[in-house]
């Protein structure tokens, strides 16, 4: 019959197979998380300017940047950055000197998550400054870094997205469509 040797082997067998079979579940349930439950957001290409003040006084000659959610999850501690980066010259290259421009309002708690099909505009935000953007890249070689830091609120894992504008046709005259659209109109 079976002899104890060839039980223990089985056993043996059967309980590595398990251990195995656990941390590969572990690793996959891992990746999903560190691709799924990031925060995505997109950032407006343009910066629009308002020149009006049809769309409210307080608006008029501001400077804005749109930021929508386009994660599945919620995202909260939502925190902007805008710097004015300036190259110079060192010793063997060229380095950035970098000036904070102040947004009005430079952080929101939360928004919603993505809705494909609906367009409330709860997963929408827009960043706003008075300081002149365009007197910053009129000068050659100057640039806008845009820094966005968010959680997503399902996984807690936060995320930093960028974008630069370095060319005055970067802004545009007008006001973002509402919700997820991202047309100056």
């Amino acid at each position: 019959m079976f002899s104890l040797t060839y039980l223990i082997f089985i056993a043996d067998t059967t309980f590595w197979i398990g251990a195995l079979a656990s941390f590969l579940g572990s690793l996959v349930l891992i990746l999903l998380l560190f691709v799924f439950a990031k925060p995505k957001f997109k950032i407006s290409e343009e910066i629009a300017f308002v020149d009006t003040d049809n769309y409210s006084p307080e608006l008029k000659n501001s400077y804005l940047i749109k930021v929508t959610n386009r994660s599945l999850f919620v995202a909260y501690d939502i925190v902007a950055n805008l710097e004015s980066l300036t190259p110079y010259n060192v010793n063997c290259g060229t380095n950035d000197r970098a000036v904070d421009i102040k947004f009005i309002d430079p952080s929101t708690n939360i928004l919603d998550r993505y809705k494909p099909f609906k367009n409330d505009g709860k997963n929408a935000f827009i960043f706003r400054t008075t300081h002149d953007l365009k007197s910053i890249l009129k000068v050659h070689n100057n640039k806008l870094e845009f820094t966005l830091m968010a959680k997503n609120g399902f996984s807690g894992l936060s995320k930093m997205f960028k974008r630069e504008f370095s060319i005055l046709a970067d802004v545009k005259n007008g006001h973002f469509g509402f919700g997820k659209d991202f047309e100056i109109k």
